[in-house]
């Protein structure tokens, strides 16, 4: 069942096969919308799940990538359809913990930017923007990223694009490594340099984390000269 915010009747969306999830098109940018699932039985009628609310976007803030102690990659997108007027600029708004906030011109041919010189251990928010003669400003959703330790950052090579792959990232109990050919070495830390974690792993090896608590981590790969990072978030 769905609905807008500010409407007082949900709309339903039957759905047939064994999977639970839906796709719905045809929803109106910018604008809250809440839903939850429901389910009949034969023999306890109608269960209802809880209620929840999601805000649609024209412009997508994708999570930082290939962060650093002082920087980190970001990427938005938009179609220029859903924009009227002529679009002037693009970029990003960003804004550290109890800091002032900041813009990044985006790149030209892509909606992507590196932010430099930021602070290290430091938590930031950012979201794209879109800015055109006729709507002004447009933002997209917020993500955020905290930028590491520095000397716990030292020679790291991150990488989304590598073969090594761990599933899934977000996580309570077990963690499953994939795409290692040799065994490698293996860390857990947090974004302060901590370790919590390190044994030798092999490919399609399943590693518990259940001891660490919830928050953001990192998984280290180590191999000869070259680490290689993964995001783990522990719920």
């Amino acid at each position: 069942m769905l609905k807008e915010i500010q409407d007082s009747i949900f709309h339903e969306y039957s759905i047939e096969g064994d999977e639970f999830n839906i796709t719905i098109g045809g929803l109106v940018p910018n604008t809250t919308y809440s839903f939850y699932a429901f389910v009949e039985t034969q023999n306890y009628g109608v269960l209802v799940g809880d209620t929840l609310e999601f805000i649609t976007t024209i412009i997508k803030t994708f999570p930082a990538e290939n962060i650093t102690y002082n920087s980190a990659f970001l990427k938005a997108e938009f179609h220029s359809g859903d924009i009227s007027g002529i679009i002037i600029g693009k970029g990003f708004e960003i804004k550290p913990e109890n800091g002032a906030s900041f813009t990044i011109d985006s790149d030209e041919n892509a909606f992507q930017s590196s932010a430099e010189d930021l602070l290290s251990s430091t938590n930031y928010i950012f979201k794209a923007y879109v800015y055109s003669l006729e709507n002004g400003i447009v933002y997209g959703n917020e993500e955020a990223f905290q930028t590491l330790n520095k000397t716990s950052s030292k020679q790291l090579q991150m990488s989304n694009h590598d073969r090594i792959k761990i599933y899934p990232n977000l996580t309570s109990d077990w963690l499953t490594i994939d795409g290692i050919n040799n065994s490698k070495k293996l860390s857990i830390i947090d974004y302060s340099g901590r370790i919590y974690l390190t044994v030798r792993a092999n490919n399609k090896d399943q590693i518990s984390v259940e001891n660490l608590e919830n928050g953001n981590y990192l998984v280290l790969f180590k191999d000869q000269n070259k680490t290689i990072v993964k995001k783990l978030v522990k719920h």
